[in-house]
């Protein structure tokens, strides 16, 4: 079979799966968890003949998306606390980017947690 076909089942069946709340429990996880969802990421990639992220790539990207989704969100309680994205040293998690992109990056080279 065409591995562009297996590419896009995986990501639109299983990876979906596997990053469904992925948010509210990969960090929960232990190392031994992790390992064994990683483990799963590369027999797909051996199956698809492509190139996967890995599931802390997704973990990652899947928070800066809600991170993003939750500041644009006027309504949304967090949208202007001071506090909720604060580092546990009390530095901003996030810095805007050039005014106008509406678009937010992590701040410096430290780890957060949303």
């Amino acid at each position: 079979m065409d591995s562009r076909i297996l590419c896009s089942f995986y990501r639109c069946t299983i990876e979906s799966i596997l990053t469904g709340c992925i948010t509210a429990w990969y960090s929960s996880c232990t190392a031994l968890n992790r390992k064994a969802l990683q483990r799963e990421v590369k027999a797909a990639q051996h199956i698809t003949r492509t190139e996967l992220p890995s599931m802390e790539d997704l973990y990652t990207q899947q928070c800066r998306k809600k991170a993003t989704k939750i500041i644009k969100d006027p309504s949304h309680p967090a949208t202007n606390c001071s506090a909720c994205c604060r580092l546990a040293d009390g530095s901003a998690a996030f810095e805007p980017e050039p005014p106008g992109s509406g678009k937010l990056h992590p701040a410096g080279h430290k780890t957060f947690k949303l």
